[in-house]
Formats: structure tokens, sequence, C-alpha cells
């Protein structure tokens, strides 16, 4: 309890640390909100199907080691041509399109959809957050905790 005191007569004496504490906790309870309400909503809601047993997912192959998705005109294809399926529905991500093709532009000779490039890129970016995450941790512990305590 008398932790808790000190604390508040803290908080009361930096009214801008208070208050921004309080709003970067507000952003980030609103944010795990919105992001559980989402995930919720799309991955744990069961669909709005009769039969939903029933639902396929089409994929090409270019290379075997890669799946692709569907491109528009396939999916028109078999929408005419099909004789097995009732209804065929397909949809695009605009994002993964453009940025394929910029990266296609911007790599030599490397698909965007390389699994080994992926892999670097994703090896490269973990080496990149445990330095930077490591790099002050080490560098804190060479400080002498009394030292420390006493500075304040």
């Amino acid at each position: 309890m008398n932790d808790l005191r000190i604390a508040l007569r803290r908080l009361r004496r930096a009214p801008a640390f208070a208050a921004t504490a309080v709003l970067i906790l507000a952003i980030g309870i609103g944010m795990a909100t919105a992001m559980f309400t989402t995930y919720h909503a799309v991955v744990l809601r069961k669909l709005p199907l009769r039969d939903p047993d029933r639902i396929v997912v089409l994929w090409t192959f270019r290379d075997p080691t890669v799946e692709l998705p569907v491109r528009v005109t396939e999916v028109d294809d078999l929408r005419r041509q099909s004789r097995t399926l009732s209804n065929i529905a397909g949809f695009v991500h605009w994002g993964a399109l453009v940025s394929s093709r910029l990266l296609t532009g911007l790599l030599f000779q490397v698909s965007p959809t390389d699994p080994m490039t992926l892999a670097g890129v994703c090896v490269l970016l973990l080496g990149v957050g445990v330095g930077a995450a490591y790099l002050p941790a080490r560098r804190a512990m060479l400080i002498d905790p009394a030292q420390a305590l006493r500075a304040e």
C-alpha cells in the first residue's frame, strides 16, 4: 500500500509523464481489442454458409515448391467450364500483387516468391531485432546497480 502512495505522489509531481503513460496504455489496450475483434470475426467465427465443409481453395503451381494463387482469368475460365463446382468466387490481394511486381524489377534473377530469399530476409530481420534488443541490454548489465540507484 505504501508503494502505491509513493507511485501516486510521483505521478502527481509529473502530470505530463502520467498523461503520456495513460495515453500509451489506452492506445495499447484499444489496439489489442481491435486486433482480437478482427481475429475473432475472420478466424474464430464460423462462416455464414449452409455447407462450409464443401468449400475448396484452388492454387496453381508453377514451381512445385511455391504455391501461387489462381489468376483472375483462370477464375473466369473455371466458372465457365466447371461441371463439378456449383459456384466459384475469387479475390486478389492487390498489395501483394503490386509489391511482387515491384520486387521483380528490383531483384536481379530472383523471384519475389523464392523460398530461399524469403527465409534469408526473415533471418536477417530476426538478427536485427535480436541485436537491437541485446546490445542495449548488454550495455545496461555493465552498470553497477548500486551506482544506478544512487543516481536517481
